[in-house]
Order: C-alpha cells, then structure tokens, then sequence
C-alpha cells in the first residue's frame, strides 16, 4: 500500500499547538514560581522610580539605573491595566521571547527555518528558565537572538536593509546597557563571522555600530542625570565587592563545572558527527556567541 505523505499544514498545525501547548505551560509555571528577589526588587524601584522619587538619592540601589529602567514598561503597564506588576512582566517576557524568535526567523529566511527548531526554542525562553524568570540576563538573552540571526545571515554572505540593522542594532544596545560585559558574545559571533568570510568589516557592521552608539549614549546620560551613582555607590560597591572574592577553586564547585563539560560533550558530539558543520555559517557564530556568554 502506497503511504500518502503528510500535508505540510498538518506539520503547521501540530507546530502550532505545541507553541500553544508550550505557552500554556508557561503561563502556569508562572504561577508556580512567583519570581525572585532580583526581578521584584527592581520592580519595587521602577514603581517608585514611576512615582517621582530619584534613583540614588531617594532610592539607594547599587545597580545601574538600566536596571531599573528595563522594568518600569511592565510597572507602568501594571497601573493603567490593574494588572499585578509581576503578571504584567511575565506577559511582556512571553510577548518579546516570541516576537524575538519570528523576527530572527525573518532575518534568516523563513524558507530556511527548519519547523522543528522552532518549538524548543520557544520551550527554551519560556520554560527553561524557570525560577530566574524575566532576570536581565534572560531578557538579554532574548534580545540577543536578533543580532545571533543576522550575524548568521552575514556570515552567509548575504546582506541586510539598513533599517533592519539598525533596529537589531537597538536590541543589541539593549544587551550591552543590560551587561557590558555581554560585548564578548556580541563581538564574539561577529569575529567568528569576519573568519568565516574573511571580511574584517563584519566586525564594525551597522548593527554594531548602533550598538554602541546607544551604549555610549547611556553611559554618557548616566553620568549626566545620576552623578550620585558614580559618587556614592561605585565606591560602596568596590567596598563591598572587591573585597568579598572567593577562592578560584570556589570556581570549579557547584553548576559551573558541570555547564562546562556539558559544552565541552555537545561541542565534541557535533564534531564526530559532522566536523564540517563547525565550522558552518550557523553553527561557528553561535558557538562563539555561547563562549563568550559563558
């Protein structure tokens, strides 16, 4: 008997219900894990940062205002709609984890996604979290996947609008105001991307250039609207912190060790299994980008 292959919308359709499937368990493990410390701090300094009081002066916080500023939309969301502000980020979180994966699809081609990525991914930004859900470096991540797409459409050798560098430009300055020092996975997919090509100048691509652009545009607005922050608390933070370093050998305890052996076998496995995809446009860029976050 002759099989009859399956219609391509039913693959669209099972993919559709997983994602919601996917999203509806999201949902309800927000309500298992009420967030952490972190996330409702800083979500207590937006709404009173929203009120009028100064961050520094009136508020003491030892983090960069970015920090409180990446949490006053979901605040500010929480009062006009009487939503909890945590309900009201959680949502948010979920809305820009998906909107992030369809425009990186859209950056890479749709005819070029495979269907089958599409689903983890989502699982992987809306589940995998879990308890450090809609921390800043989760929601750096997700902002990072526009620039990991065209850095992979780059390293393909094909190009991009100006207006769509640009805009990925922005998320990517997201990231570098959320941590500077996620410049290593930014810089580090576009040099493995200038190797591969061999084109230098995809280290100074637009993108990258809007991205620091906005960074030095709010390192510049920080010293200007928070001079306390520079006075009072870098100073208190070099107290606190500098002084509080443990052992290298702390390093080696705990989940550390482990993240890097499962790398170390996810990156050996691929090898054995196809050594020429190493070094692929996909896989090279965002080999580079997991080292440099990690």
């Amino acid at each position: 008997m002759t099989q009859v292959p399956e219609p391509a919308a039913s693959g669209a359709g099972h993919d559709l219900i997983a994602g919601a499937a996917i999203l509806l368990l999201a949902l309800l493990l927000r309500r298992y894990f009420s967030g952490n410390a972190d996330v409702a701090w800083l979500l207590t300094l937006a709404e009173k940062w929203l009120d009028g009081q100064r961050l520094y002066v009136d508020l003491l916080e030892i983090n960069p205002p970015f920090s409180v500023w990446l949490y006053a939309p979901a605040a500010a969301l929480a009062r006009r709609t009487g939503l909890r502000a945590e309900t009201a980020l959680d949502l948010g979180v979920l809305l820009l984890s998906m909107g992030a994966l369809q425009w990186s699809a859209r950056i890479i081609g749709a005819a070029r996604i495979n269907r089958r990525v599409a689903v983890p991914a989502l699982a992987a930004l809306t589940i995998l979290p879990a308890g450090i859900f809609a921390e800043r470096e989760h929601i750096a991540l997700v902002c990072f996947l526009p620039l990991l797409a065209l850095t992979i459409r780059r390293a393909r050798g094909e190009s991009a609008s100006v207006w769509s560098a640009a805009a990925v430009g922005v998320a990517s300055g997201v990231v570098l105001c959320i941590k500077p020092h996620f410049a290593l996975a930014t810089g580090g997919a576009a040099l493995a991307a200038a190797i591969l090509r061999r084109e230098a100048r995809l280290i100074v691509a637009p993108e990258h250039l809007v991205a620091g652009l906005l960074f030095v545009a709010y390192v510049a607005g920080a010293f200007i609207l928070y001079p306390a922050f520079w006075s009072d608390m870098l100073p208190l933070i070099a107290l606190l912190y500098l002084s509080a370093r443990a052992p290298v050998v702390d390093m080696f305890n705990g989940a550390l060790p482990l993240l890097a052996v499962e790398l170390a076998l996810a990156a050996i496995w691929l090898a054995l299994k196809n050594p020429r995809a190493v070094l692929s446009p996909e896989i090279a860029p965002t080999g580079a980008a997991i080292a440099g976050f990690f």
